[in-house]
């Protein structure tokens, strides 16, 4: 028998040439750690077996294991998996499965192992050394965990992300992200004073970096030198590397985002850039219109890696506000002088997404020695990583060399476009974040802060939420955040009598970082006997039932705040209400006084399902003791109920009184005293009265002579 390791070994192997191959493709692989633990047996048993007896008895005769579950195959046979008495090394499982296999009745008996998904690993050369997007583990817990996320989505070219920054260069590892194919047609140049600009033309369509270069006092503002000598930074080049370099292409390194297109707006020149340009940067990336010039790709983010020591400038704000409203997220820096973000723009502007820096231990970016390190303070919404990894660049001390080189980036420029290309991958992750409406960006925001990670404890420098922001940015929470449908139940079935109200209830679940009072609930019949549905947006909407014996079908939609959705039925049984009881009638009475208020005696009402219409005819009924009533009413099984009428003036004359409960009629009587027949006892009564009269006579007499 071959190994199982030399066999997982092989297939472990071919799967990762595969992802080599095609490593967009995502794919499981048996573990290769031999240390996976065997929790079942899964055996095979011959048909000639279970002709003798069942499956279940034939192996309790041979193991005390468990039976997880018994499949009857169509060739007779009988497939069992077994519950191992504890989780075991494959090798012992395996030995329990051969000592199986010797009994003559089995046909195999194989460990269940398990098939665990592939890791997701980009073929970038340099990208075993870009540690801010490797997974997550014990030795690198500020990472931002992205194959998880990868394997949801590489992202998607029909998203763009917005960069105002210093222009950008072709480059080998960028030119297929860029809008148009190349530096020179990915966005505009918006730089206006030409001494800044550096390219000898103003505004115009090209947003190539020229170089920033400023020679030992070459440039002077108000008779100071602000900028004094420096190399050209190409700072544009590398925010675009981290964010859109062209991945799994065998190629320099792998960027956060594989498949978003980039566009730039050049708005930083030599010494800088002036808060007009930059402001018009936003508003063009965003699809404003400038200087007659539309955008023919807008922006989905926006990244600024910019920071400046002073309050948001109105025309800043205003430029961000429209953005935002058109749906954008504004990510900025939080910038790099160790001090509180309050005081630096972009990142004290209202609406913006502002990042701090990280180390690769988790701890805030500070080099003291060179009074440098990453802002902090209570504006500050959310941390990455931000030092220590290689992004696209140039050599070139001046101007570029066109060398497609590969430069160490870092600071809050860098965690910035973390931050931004996780946001792409989160629309590219569900495409009903792709619409342009003002409440995207605060809930963008919202999920990066709510599946972020807490901060580590316990480094030279440790970032607080008081500080840093709401926590350490994880690329695959955030996914997760955005594309997790949610989960809806629609109640159980229910039985009800025609004419009841019911009430459907709905009960859904959403991932962790969800807030479900914004669940939305939407309800339909589709089946049945149309009924009015009340408050059928709610989770218990309400409804009465019909008449008649059927079954009514009912659908709910549940939908999170990210807009996916996820359904469920349910069916309402409806059966007509008994409301006919057994026959009942009432004891008539005979001679009774003329005129005269006659009650019924008491009669139970049996064999109704529900309450019954009770009604009266020519009389008053009443129900347990209660005040008579001619009025229709209710009546429920087991009440008692007596009637009565007025009895008539004349004499042997009967009254009747009808009682109806649902479909069921009793009758009450009553017959007044009868006239006295002719003959001796019509003669007696003659004779009475003419006595009574002859006395009275008499007493009348007496009293005139007295």
């Amino acid at each position: 028998m071959r190994p199982f390791t030399i066999y997982c070994k092989k297939i472990y192997s071919f799967l990762a040439l595969t992802l080599l191959l095609f490593g967009n493709t995502s794919s499981y692989a048996v573990s290769p750690d031999p240390e996976q633990l065997i929790q079942q047996l899964i055996v095979k048993l011959k048909p000639a077996v279970i002709l003798r007896q069942s499956a279940v008895d034939y192996m309790q005769s041979m193991t005390a294991l468990s039976i997880a579950s018994v499949q009857q195959r169509s060739d007779g046979s009988v497939r069992v998996v077994l519950d191992l008495p504890q989780p075991m090394a494959y090798s012992e499982a395996l030995s329990y499965a051969e000592t199986l296999q010797q009994n003559p009745g089995i046909l195999y008996a194989n460990p269940n192992t398990v098939y665990y998904p592939q890791t997701l690993v980009p073929n970038d050369p340099q990208y075993p050394t870009q540690w801010p997007i490797q997974p997550l583990s014990p030795s690198n817990p500020a990472a931002l965990n992205l194959p998880p996320a990868w394997e949801v989505t590489q992202g998607s070219s029909d998203i763009v992300i917005g960069i105002t920054d210093s222009g950008i260069l072709d480059h080998v590892d960028l030119a297929d992200r860029l809008v148009g194919g190349s530096a020179a047609t990915s966005g505009y140049d918006l730089v206006t004073p030409l001494e800044r600009s550096n390219d000898g033309d103003g505004r115009d369509m090209d947003p190539t970096d020229p170089g920033d270069w400023i020679e030992d006092g070459d440039w002077l503002e108000g008779g100071q030198n602000k900028c004094g000598p420096r190399n050209s930074g190409w700072h544009g080049t590398s925010v675009a590397g981290i964010l859109g370099a062209v991945s799994n292409n065998a190629e320099g390194i792998t960027a956060v985002d594989w498949n978003a297109k980039i566009s730039m707006a050049r708005v930083l020149g030599r010494c800088g850039g002036e808060i007009s340009d930059i402001s018009d940067g936003i508003l063009w990336l965003s699809g404003e219109p400038v200087d007659g010039v539309v955008n023919p790709h807008p922006a989905d983010v926006i990244n600024m890696s910019i920071a400046g020591l002073r309050p948001c400038q109105p025309s800043q704000q205003e430029a961000i506000d429209a953005a935002t409203a058109r749906g954008i997220a504004v990510v900025v820096a939080a910038g790099n002088q160790s001090v509180d973000v309050a005081d630096f723009a972009p990142a004290n502007c209202r609406n913006v997404i502002a990042v701090a820096g990280l180390e690769q231990d988790g701890s805030r970016l500070s080099f003291p020695q060179y009074n440098y390190g990453s802002n902090t303070g209570e504006e500050v919404d959310i941390a990455a990583p931000a030092i220590g990894y290689p992004s696209t660049g140039e050599s070139g001390t001046t101007t570029s060399n066109n060398g497609n080189d590969y430069v160490p980036f870092g600071g809050t420029s860098g965690a910035t476009s973390h931050v931004s290309g996780v946001i792409a991958l989160m629309l590219a992750s569900n495409p009903r974040l792709q619409t342009s409406v003002p409440q995207l960006p605060q809930l963008i925001e919202a999920k990066l802060k709510a599946s972020a990670r807490p901060f580590v404890t316990g480094t030279d420098d440790d970032c607080t939420t008081d500080r840093c922001g709401a926590g350490m940015l994880d690329a695959a929470q955030a996914v997760l955040a955005v594309s997790t449908p949610p989960r809806v139940n629609a109640g159980n079935t229910q039985t009800v009598h025609g004419g009841n109200q019911v009430t459907l209830t709905a009960t859904a679940t959403d991932d962790a970082y969800s807030d479900l009072a914004k669940l939305s609930y939407q309800w339909q019949q589709t089946g049945g006997t149309p009924v009015q549905l009340l408050d059928k947006n709610s989770a218990m909407p309400r409804f009465s039932a019909p008449e008649g014996n059927e079954t009514l079908t009912f659908n709910v939609v549940a939908t999170d705040d990210t807009g996916l959705s996820a359904s469920d039925t349910v069916q309402v049984r409806v059966v007509a209400v008994d409301t006919d009881p057994d026959a009942f009638s009432f004891a008539d009475k005979r001679g009774v006084a003329r005129s005269a208020l006659v009650t019924s005696d008491t009669v139970t009402i049996q064999g109704i399902a529900a309450s019954a219409p009770v009604r009266v005819a020519n009389g008053e009924y009443s129900i347990n003791g209660g005040a008579f009533m001619a009025t229709s009413g209710l009546i429920n099984n087991g009440d008692k109920v007596a009637v009565r009428h007025t009895s008539a003036s004349g004499l042997f004359v009967t009254t009747t009184t009808l009682l109806t409960v649902g479909g069921v009629q009793g009758a009450f009587s009553s017959t007044t005293v009868a006239e006295t027949s002719s003959g001796g006892g019509s003669l007696s009564l003659w004779l009475l009265l003419l006595g009574y009269a002859f006395v009275l006579a008499g007493f009348v007499r007496r009293r005139l002579q007295a």
